[in-house]
């Protein structure tokens, strides 16, 4: 119960500031749609540019939205290092494990209402409703525990002021190394293979590859992704606990 009690309170403050409802929900979406209508309405054939269709584009939108779960949650745990409230939660019965997920939890509902704005908006550009949708949005799961492990560890480490350039910096790398916006084939070997080695664009990979239903060698962008995954957040709660210690202490 109070875990529940203190997913509420982040939630509401996450939702209190009207532009994180714009930039967590309504830019993915606008930005899909702009692309969609500038490339339907200049490209003949769309086969030629297989990175626009809308089955690529729904992963990496999602993908995309995801990012915004880091400058969120950095921001929201920052505010709080930062203010008398983390004064309070010391000296609160909840352990730090608690508080965690209670960051990670109200932060939850907002990439599956991403996700499924997403969904609506490509349904509109002729996104075909499969089976297999459901199990890619499955796959998604893992970048985004990712991103909001991201969101944890930047909030830990960061004060208020910093929180916003760190978290830019990450979404422009998930943007650039993850290949959301152009084809990573087109580029030389060797910045393929980084971008294979970073856990973006094999999460963008995952989902694509089960909508287009061609998974071959899809078991290898799994566990990058999941191997990210997992040392991100394991490296994030370490660091967040450690950090609730000596803000303890030093309360």
């Amino acid at each position: 119960m109070r875990t529940l009690a203190f997913v509420r309170r982040n939630l509401k403050e996450i939702l209190r500031d009207p532009l994180s409802l714009v930039f967590c929900f309504a830019f993915p979406v606008l930005l899909l749609v702009i692309m969609e209508l500038i490339i339907t309405s200049t490209v003949p054939d769309i086969s030629y540019v297989p990175q626009f269709k809308i089955e690529n584009m729904f992963s990496s939108m999602c993908v995309f939205s995801f990012t915004f779960l880091t400058l969120f949650t950095a921001m929201l745990i920052s505010k709080d290092r930062n203010s008398s409230f983390q004064a309070r939660l010391n000296v609160s019965p909840m352990k730090s494990v608690e508080i965690l997920f209670g960051y990670i939890l109200a932060v939850l509902p907002l990439a599956i209402i991403q996700i499924i704005l997403i969904f609506c908006a490509s349904l509109c550009f002729g996104l075909v409703v499969k089976w297999n949708i459901l199990l890619a949005v499955l796959a998604l799961f893992p970048s985004m525990i990712l991103f909001i492990g991201l969101g944890i560890l930047v909030g830990s480490l960061c004060g208020e002021k910093a929180v916003g350039g760190m978290s830019s910096v990450i979404i422009n790398l998930a943007v650039f190394l993850g290949g959301m916006f152009f084809p990573l084939e087109t580029m030389n070997n060797a910045f393929t293979v980084i971008c294979d080695i970073l856990p973006f664009a094999p999460g963008i990979k995952i989902p694509k590859a089960i909508i287009t239903e061609n998974t071959e060698g899809i078991w290898i962008a799994v566990l990058t992704v999941i191997l990210y995954m997992l040392v991100i957040l394991g490296i994030s709660i370490l660091v967040f606990q450690l950090k609730s210690k000596s803000d303890k202490k030093a309360h």
